[in-house]
């Protein structure tokens, strides 16, 4: 799991996995059963699929194995991971999982359509971020509002390593969109940067924000059915559409 994603039960602020070595579903994380599961959505994935596009999908399933015995990782993020990378591996992008930024950050999907001569940058360039939606029990009693600064953290802290930025997130969950990284960085407004800035402080101060300065953006949003292992994407505001924040977030703050 991303550096974002993870936060610690004993101290909220600091960095940390953040669902303490069980899954997404509270049971502990067990190695084989995580490299058994994933090894079947990648032959359910694979099926009929050409075999040059298979061998790159099982390479990205090796890459996540082989990540889960350094560090505890959720099958719900792997699988949902898989899903996406054989959506992108299909339209002849060059996929590479828990990729390494710099600056202390591994996104979750760097994908790029390689560029055509020698030493020129690669095109159509993006950084994705996958968001399940979990919830520990440290949260409880304030899930939501853990859930939309952990979605402002992302944008913020991810977007600037990539022309385009996506977050990737099951059809059950619906994620919190900041309307602040949807508007130019002169349209911001003193009030939503105060709100933000002190939203991100409540649970993360290591690196802490400053939405003062904020590049951060955000073009789109994956939807994926992991049962079906599709894929749909979309702009922000059809997806901001199709899955209105009321339906979670009642009371939201319109920032």
């Amino acid at each position: 799991m991303s550096a974002v994603d993870k936060v610690s039960k004993a101290d909220p602020k600091n960095q940390g996995n953040h669902n303490n070595g069980l899954s997404d579903l509270g049971r502990p994380v067990d190695y084989a059963d995580y490299q058994r599961d994933l090894k079947l959505l990648e032959e359910k994935l694979t099926s009929g699929m050409d075999a040059t596009y298979a061998e790159k999908l099982h390479e990205i399933e090796q890459r996540l194995v082989d990540v889960r015995k350094k560090k505890k990782q959720s099958i719900n993020h792997s699988a949902m991971i898989l899903v996406v990378s054989k959506h992108l591996v299909i339209r002849r992008y060059k996929v590479e999982v828990e990729h390494d930024l710099g600056d202390g950050l591994v996104c979750d999907i760097y994908a790029y359509r390689p560029a055509g001569g020698q030493g020129t940058k690669p095109t159509k360039d993006f950084i994705m971020e996958i968001e399940t939606g979990y919830v520990g029990p440290e949260y409880a009693i304030d899930p939501n509002k853990f859930l939309k600064a952990r979605a402002a953290r992302k944008i913020e802290s991810y977007s600037q390593y990539s022309k385009k930025f996506f977050i990737g997130t099951p059809p059950h969950n619906i994620v919190y969109i900041p309307e602040m990284f949807l508007k130019p960085r002169e349209k911001r407004t003193e009030a939503e940067i105060k709100y933000w800035n002190g939203l991100c402080a409540e649970y993360y101060k290591n690196p802490s924000l400053d939405f003062n300065n904020s590049k951060g953006h955000i073009e789109g949003l994956y939807v994926i059915n992991v049962d079906s292992g599709g894929v749909q994407s979309m702009d922000v505001n059809s997806y901001m559409k199709k899955y209105p924040l009321v339906t979670r977030f009642p009371s939201w703050k319109r920032f």
